[in-house]
């Protein structure tokens, strides 16, 4: 697939990638247990970058309904 690294941890415990054509992207991190302030980076990011931070959508390896992911720019708030 086609996709741009927008932003990688110091550490390596992310990595922000996003599609070229701005419709979308991912929050790829190492713990699952991350800050808001994370989170409020991350979205400060995509959208210095042109992406709409509410067609990202944040999820979990336990949660499997699509519908009921938080978007990050509520999630941020």
């Amino acid at each position: 697939g086609d996709y741009w690294i927008l932003e990688i941890g110091e550490d390596y415990s992310y990595v922000l990638v996003g599609h070229p054509q701005r419709t979308y992207g991912w929050i790829l991190v190492r713990d699952q247990k991350q800050s808001k302030v994370f989170y409020q980076h991350a979205s400060q990011v995509f959208a210095d970058r042109g992406y709409d931070t509410c067609q990202i959508l944040l999820s979990n390896t336990d949660q499997q309904n699509f519908e009921e992911r938080p978007r990050l720019c509520d999630f941020v708030k």
